[in-house]
């Protein structure tokens, strides 16, 4: 369902919310759900960045002769995948960081709803914060599962990371 809404949204920015809006109609709690597909985004952009650290070695001696502006480009956008990954890490380790984007976030969003209900939202907002959190730390500390994750993202990439080189064969 993600890579599908991925490709059919704008900016590739449905398959995520796709993914969190049927992990929970199947029940699932939306801070676990948005703490695992945070997880798993952030292993996805790592594994992006070691592939990307493996092609910069491997060929970027090739591009010698080309324009000079497209290394700066090739660097930039590594500097922002990795910044991505620090960012994101941050968010999932700490529950205060986690807390005040959701709280800048709803403040626009609350002042379409009436008094009395703010307070019961910020409530929710807040266990669904602490759920996330700690399914986060749960999840970090399973090294097993986190380099089964980064096994199988791998061999993701590289089956979709192949098929532009062999169209260009």
């Amino acid at each position: 369902i993600g890579q599908f809404f991925n490709s059919v949204t704008p900016f590739a920015s449905g398959g995520q919310p796709a993914q969190l809006y049927l992990l929970t109609r199947r029940g699932i709690d939306i801070g676990l759900a948005s703490s695992v597909l945070l997880i798993k985004f952030i292993i996805y952009q790592a594994m992006i960045v070691a592939t990307f650290i493996f092609f910069l070695i491997v060929g970027f001696p090739l591009l010698g002769h080309t324009t000079f502006e497209i290394k700066y480009l090739i660097l930039i956008g590594f500097v922002i995948n990795l910044g991505v990954i620090v960012g994101l890490v941050i968010v999932a380790k700490s529950e205060r960081v986690a807390a005040g984007i959701v709280h800048v976030l709803l403040k626009p969003i609350l002042l379409f709803v009436k008094k009395e209900r703010r307070e019961g939202i910020r409530e929710n907002a807040d266990s669904k914060i602490a759920s996330f959190h700690e399914e986060s730390v749960r999840f970090s500390g399973n090294t097993r599962l986190i380099w089964e994750c980064v096994f199988y993202t791998t061999v993701q990439l590289l089956f979709y990371l192949s098929i532009p080189y062999f169209v260009l064969l």
